[in-house]
């Protein structure tokens, strides 16, 4: 499920008659998953965020200081007329500064756990915290600067033991927790707080049976 929509993923040369009979299956469950993100969305507070894990409120001020600042007082003061300018702005600075954040995780864990990694990339999936491929390149969601330290720590960890196990097998899910023994306690946490994470600072998705335009990702 995507804020916007739904995409089905399916292999090569799979027949239209195959992708049909599946959609007429998995119909109940996209509509059902499609509301209740709706609902979520419709509900969230725009002025409230998680940063690192923890509650913020967006301030924004056409009269503050350009630099976004993060004080103890959970209060994100962005220069703006507005508090959808505010957190385009928001979104803009956490993810150029989950680079440099990320990059240096992903070396001490790769050091770690005796992997090497070849390349690192910041994306902005919409349904993935981050993947892994066999040459080595492991991206990673911008949105988990919004997630606790741990939280990330684990996610980097899963996609790290793909480079010894390109698959979710007993063996993968051992690295994982050699790695990371409480790595199940951070999946829960991504269960209930998952949906909220991935809609935050974006543009509220459309009505069930409104159409919406693509958005391209980088």
């Amino acid at each position: 499920m995507l804020p916007e929509g739904f995409e089905l993923v399916v292999p090569p040369r799979t027949s239209e008659r195959v992708i049909q009979e599946f959609l007429v299956t998995v119909r109940p469950w996209v509509m059902q998953r499609a509301v209740r993100l709706h609902e979520r969305a419709s509900q969230s507070d725009p002025t409230s965020v998680l940063i690192r894990g923890m509650e913020h409120t967006i301030r924004f001020n056409p009269g503050a200081s350009k630099i976004v600042s993060y004080p103890e007082s959970g209060i994100v003061e962005i220069k703006a007329q507005s508090i959808s300018e505010a957190q385009h702005i928001l979104a803009q600075d956490l993810r150029k500064r989950s680079r440099e954040i990320f990059e240096r995780r992903v070396e001490q864990r790769a050091k770690e756990m005796g992997v090497t990694v070849s390349c690192i990339t910041i994306r902005d999936q919409r349904s993935r915290w981050g993947s892994c491929s066999s040459k080595g390149t492991i991206s990673l969601n911008w949105r988990l600067m919004l997630v606790p330290d741990e939280v990330l720590d684990y996610l980097i960890v899963h996609e790290l033991a793909h480079r010894k196990e390109m698959n979710h097998s007993v063996r993968f899910w051992q690295i994982v927790e050699t790695y990371c023994p409480s790595y199940k306690q951070h999946e829960a946490w991504l269960k209930t707080h998952g949906d909220r994470v991935m809609l935050s600072l974006r543009e509220m998705p459309p009505q069930i049976g409104q159409s919406a335009g693509a958005e391209s990702t980088s």
